[in-house]
């Protein structure tokens, strides 16, 4: 297969297309404003190539009205996590690690096919066997994706791949040891079953999702920032094995259970809906092993200093402790 070059705003691409009708691997190139960028991938119908490839492309930042600007990553961003849009294909690449692209049956891989960056929109989706990692992005705000099926050879989840998906229930396969920030921020998930393979849950990862049930494996060691907030669970017992719980990591909760290996929680570790006080803790029991915490009716103490560990002390009923 002959690569065919195109350097973006040269001349319009229906024109180059028009010279070069037979052309089934396109290189993009170009030093491009934003704008140019923009109109391309309106034009751009990627299903017309078998390959895509990016050479010395480089694009300007996005310029608004009152002169500020961001990067094409920064805009798209925004525009996925706070506008509930779908990236355009070529974003989806042209943020990725990857220069090289096939396109297969209307899906977007890596060249040598491990990595995922785009699948058409469907409600059910099968990930092929050969995929070990998904991409940043690549099914984020797919509102129409109700169904998910992974492969057992998954190893990694780029960041917001699926956050505003359709998603109620997914099972994360034991060869999964990578989630990335925002993962499924915001889909309609109600059930998870999470990798024993997992050493971290990152920040936002389940965020605004409406989990109903919540166990969390073994192996994790750190539970990022607001990674449950909004997790309808009212008890959650913490692994032995958990080192660091961030801030706003879960919603609503009555109350919790602390391991011994336990080093590092954010004070204000909990989030109250709609008033996001410190003054509503939950009732935290803490495993009497632990070096640094212990807990004394319901409230969340150093073991150094005596002083409370989080932004307030428990002050509601007593719920029983497992210890």
């Amino acid at each position: 297969m002959m690569r065919t070059l195109y350097i973006i705003g040269s001349e319009p691409l229906q024109s180059w297309e028009e010279k070069h009708p037979n052309a089934k691997w396109i290189v993009l190139s170009g030093d491009i404003s934003y704008d140019i960028y923009e109109q391309f991938c309106l034009d751009f119908y990627y299903t017309k190539y078998n390959r895509i490839s990016f050479e010395d492309i480089t694009i300007g930042n996005k310029i608004f009205g009152n002169e500020y600007q961001v990067t094409n990553a920064e805009y798209c961003h925004n525009m996925v996590c706070y506008y509930d849009a779908k990236l355009p294909v070529l974003d989806k690449m042209i943020l990725g690690k990857d220069h090289d692209f096939i396109v297969s049956n209307g899906s977007i891989f890596s060249i040598g096919g491990e990595t995922l960056y785009h699948m058409e929109e469907v409600n059910e989706i099968f990930l092929p066997d050969n995929v070990t990692h998904i991409a940043d992005y690549t099914f984020a705000n797919y509102d129409n994706l109700h169904i998910v099926h992974l492969n057992k050879n998954l190893k990694s989840i780029g960041k917001w791949a699926f956050c505003g998906t359709g998603i109620e229930k997914i099972e994360l396969p034991k060869s999964l040891t990578s989630i990335g920030e925002g993962a499924f921020f915001m889909a309609d998930l109600k059930k998870v079953k999470l990798s024993e393979s997992l050493e971290t849950i990152p920040d936002e990862c389940f965020s605004l999702c409406s989990l109903e049930e919540l166990v969390i494996p073994r192996n994790v060691k750190t539970i990022g920032n607001g990674a449950f907030r909004s997790a309808w669970v009212s008890h959650i017992e913490i692994p032995e094995g958990v080192e660091k719980i961030g801030y706003d990591t879960f919603e609503a909760l009555d109350n919790i259970s602390l391991p011994s290996t336990l080093r590092e929680i954010e004070p204000d570790f909990y989030y109250e809906e709609c008033i996001d006080s410190p003054d509503y803790p939950p009732y935290i029991t803490i495993h009497p092993d632990n070096p640094v915490f212990y807990s004394e009716d319901g409230t969340l103490l150093f073991k150094e200093t005596g002083k409370v560990a989080i932004n307030h002390k428990y002050n509601g009923k007593n719920p029983s402790s497992r210890f």
